[in-house]
């Protein structure tokens, strides 16, 4: 099977967002199991953000009243995916709805998981150039939840203006329980702007965000 990972492998300590391993021989936390003292068995304790490296938000990030990452379908996170590139815009600089609708023109939207490729990948470490990002403009993502994408996902560290005191584009997709995933990675890498995909948040009650790993396919059959 023809597959390219999505997701950026994390590293402890050199994330912007918490993560963290501790390493436990069992019996430190386990005293009821048995181990041989030559035996290496060991249990580990994950500490995290759950904004760490590629994620899914769900409305429940913005909304009190929203679905959280449980009540999510799983179905509207596997299945048929488009991706419209955007790399030619710099940081900063708007994707309007009218240029959205152009680069979408020759696929049906209803029901894709939808990706834009800005780019900002590459400088997914970078203390000063990794928050930058072209971004859609309201109307352009009011568009999108117009043609029934089931899931919205981008390169980059966000969808919104950086710096302002609220998040329109959010507010948007998740008032339609769209989710949005976000430091996508690997996109220039994909032989066609159509694929299949998995995103497979932790089933845990209450989540409103996950890290993910996205598996795109590219013998998947577009339907």
């Amino acid at each position: 099977m023809n597959i390219i990972d999505l997701s950026h492998q994390m590293t402890p300590g050199e994330e912007e967002y918490l993560l963290d391993i501790e390493t436990f021989n069992i019996e430190e936390l386990y005293p009821q199991y048995n181990r041989r003292p030559q035996d290496w068995y060991i249990l580990q304790k994950l500490h995290l953000n759950v904004h760490v490296g590629t994620h899914i938000e769900s409305p429940y990030h913005h909304r009190k009243d929203g679905k959280n990452l449980s009540e999510i379908p799983i179905e509207s996170l596997i299945g048929s995916a488009v991706c419209l590139d955007f790399t030619h815009k710099v940081p900063n600089e708007v994707i309007s709805k009218e240029e959205l609708m152009e680069a979408a023109k020759p696929f049906d939207l209803q029901g894709k998981i939808l990706f834009l490729h800005l780019g900002r990948d590459k400088f997914y470490h970078d203390p000063d150039l990794g928050h930058q990002r072209q971004y859609p403009s309201e109307d352009a993502v009011s568009w999108l939840v117009e043609q029934g994408i089931s899931c919205m996902a981008v390169d980059a560290t966000g969808i919104e203006i950086k710096g302002l005191d609220y998040q329109p584009n959010h507010t948007t997709l998740f008032a339609k329980n769209i989710p949005l995933v976000e430091n996508v990675t690997n996109l220039d890498k994909l032989p066609s702007p159509e694929f299949g995909v998995a995103i497979l948040p932790l089933n845990v009650k209450g989540l409103e965000s996950c890290p993910v790993r996205i598996i795109a396919f590219l013998d998947y059959s577009v339907r």
